[in-house]
């Protein structure tokens, strides 16, 4: 069992070495977003229009990066603006609420994904009966590497984006001197 190990290894480096080239990145760009700026134009405009109090430099911001990750597979470009409208948190009361359960759900999966992975691992981490080679296979499972695509694929990470959009390191530095500390909260989701 031991003299296997090493192939093993071997065997799943050389697959994930095989799935890191250019040509994937190029298919993959070119699968993404399916939204044109016409249709981020016009559902911000909807938004501003159906929230006036909504800060109308963050919803572009959060519209625009929804979109840009948004796949045809996903939806046409007319359920992206009504999911968009419909999900949008205009209020800072509506924003904080959304903020707080999905921090609270976000700190329950990825804290849950580490206490499974410790548990998986125990038997080859800690001294106890021997390893077997279902200790190994379960070390190795991973029940929550598809979390990320899971997240996009019941729409809980555009949720995320179109209302906690992403900043730079840059924007940070420039806008975050006079953000309060649920600002940076928001800026971190």
């Amino acid at each position: 069992m031991m003299k296997r190990i090493p192939t093993v290894m071997l065997a799943a480096a050389t697959m994930i070495m095989s799935g890191c080239n250019e040509n994937n990145n190029g298919n993959q760009q070119k699968t993404m977003s399916n939204i044109s700026e016409e249709t981020v134009n016009r559902t911000v405009q909807a938004i501003v229009e159906k929230c006036p109090q909504a800060d109308q430099a963050l919803v572009q911001k959060g519209v625009a990066q929804a979109a840009a990750l948004w796949r045809a597979e996903d939806g046409t470009e007319v359920e992206f603006g009504q999911f968009a409208t419909e999900s949008y948190a205009a209020t800072p009361e509506d924003r904080k609420v959304l903020f707080d359960k999905l921090s609270a759900a976000f700190e329950t999966l990825y804290g849950t994904s580490n206490q499974v992975a410790v548990r998986l691992q125990a038997p080859l981490h800690l001294t106890g009966p021997e390893i077997t080679g279902i200790d190994y296979i379960l070390g190795a499972f991973d029940p929550y590497s598809h979390l990320s695509d899971d997240l996009f694929a019941n729409k809980t990470a555009f949720v995320t984006i179109l209302n906690f959009p992403f900043y730079t390191l840059e924007e940070k530095n420039t806008l975050g001197k006079d953000w309060s500390r649920l600002e940076w909260a928001y800026a971190r989701m």
